[in-house]
C-alpha cells in the first residue's frame, strides 16, 4: 500500500512536545460533570445501611482512538484542590505529528471542553502548571542502523541496581526488534537517570491501542519511521534546563532549545559523538 504523508510533515524535523500533565486550581473550573466528583457508598442490601463511603475523583474519556483522564486532588502543603489533566498530541487529530505548539493549543482546549467533563477558560488553561513533559523527535532511518546505534549505547551503559534504572531492548509479539528503553518512566530523573525510549513508530501505529486513531485520521506513516522520546519529569528537571513550567511557557520553547536538551540526554547514553552524528 502506498503511504500517504501530509505535506506539512517533516520526518527529519525538529524536536517537539508530545504530551504533558497540567494542574489548574479547581476553583477556576466551571460546569463540572457530577461523575468527576462523587461519593460512592457501600450499602447492605438487606437493611439499606451504609457501611462505608469513599470519594471518586477521577473520570476518563475514550474517543476516536485515544483516552484523556481527568482527576481532582490536592498537593501536600497547598490548601486547595486542583484539576489534574494529561494532554497529548492525539488531541490534535490529523495534526498529531506537529506536537503541542502555540498554533495548535486552541484546538486542544476546544477538544477538552467538548467532552462535557469540565469547562476550562483559556486564561486558566494557558497559565496551568506543567510537569511530566514528553518531548519527541521523529526521524527516518533503516531499522538495522538504529539497532546498531542502540546496541552500542547499551554496551556503554553503566549497569545499575537502582529501581527504575537500566536499559531494556523491546521486541514485538512476533519477535521483531522495535527499540530500546533507558530507565523507567515512573522513576525518570535527571541526566543519565532520565527516561528515554527509541522505538519503531510505524510498528507502534499498527498496535491495537493505536491503529484506530491513525486509521481515522489517515495518518499512514513510512515503515522506516522511528521516534526518540524523552521525559522531563518534574519542576526540578524543567528548572535545570531553564524551561518555563506553565503551559503557555512550555509550548513557546524554541525548537532549538528542545534539540539541545535531546543532545544533552543523548550524551548520557552514548559517549562517542560520531555515533550521535550518524543518527542525527
Amino acid at each position: 500500500m502506498e503511504t500517504k504523508v501530509r505535506k506539512k510533515t517533516t520526518w527529519n524535523g525538529e524536536c517537539s512536545i508530545d504530551s504533558l500533565k497540567i494542574r489548574i486550581p479547581f476553583e477556576e473550573i466551571k460546569n463540572v460533570n457530577s461523575h468527576l466528583k462523587q461519593t460512592v457508598a457501600t450499602v447492605l442490601t438487606e437493611t439499606g445501611e451504609i457501611i462505608s463511603e469513599s470519594k471518586r475523583n477521577y473520570q476518563s474519556v475514550k474517543r476516536d482512538g485515544f483516552e484523556v483522564g481527568f482527576s481532582v486532588g490536592s498537593i501536600p502543603g497547598l490548601e486547595k484542590e486542583f484539576l489534574f489533566l494529561g494532554i497529548h498530541s492525539k488531541l490534535l487529530g490529523s495534526n498529531y505529528f506537529d506536537g503541542l505548539t502555540v498554533s495548535g493549543i486552541d484546538q486542544v482546549l476546544s477538544k477538552i471542553n467538548s467532552f462535557g467533563i469540565v469547562q476550562i477558560a483559556e486564561s486558566s488553561f494557558i497559565d496551568a502548571r506543567v510537569v511530566d513533559v514528553d518531548i519527541k523527535r521523529d526521524f527516518i532511518a533503516a531499522d538495522w542502523k538504529v539497532q546498531e546505534f542502540l546496541n552500542e549505547c547499551e554496551k556503554q551503559w553503566t549497569p545499575s541496581n537502582k529501581f527504575g534504572k537500566g536499559v531494556k531492548p523491546w521486541t514485538s509479539k512476533n519477535g521483531q526488534y522495535t527499540g530500546h528503553q533507558f530507565n523507567d518512566r515512573k522513576a525518570s530523573g535527571i541526566g543519565s537517570g532520565a527516561y528515554q525510549k527509541f522505538y519503531q513508530k510505524y510498528i507502534s501505529t499498527q498496535e491495537p491501542g493505536n491503529r484506530e486513531f491513525f486509521d481515522l485520521h489517515s495518518l499512514n506513516v513510512p515503515r522506516n519511521l522511528w521516534r526518540h522520546e524523552f521525559n522531563l519529569r518534574d519542576a526540578k528537571v524543567l528548572k535545570r534546563y531553564d524551561l518555563n513550567n506553565t503551559l503557555s511557557g512550555i509550548i513557546r520553547t524554541p525548537a532549538q532549545t528542545l534539540n539541545d536538551i535531546q543532545s544533552d540526554l543523548l550524551s548520557k547514553i552514548i559517549k562517542d559523538p560520531v555515533q550521535q552524528i550518524k543518527l542525527n
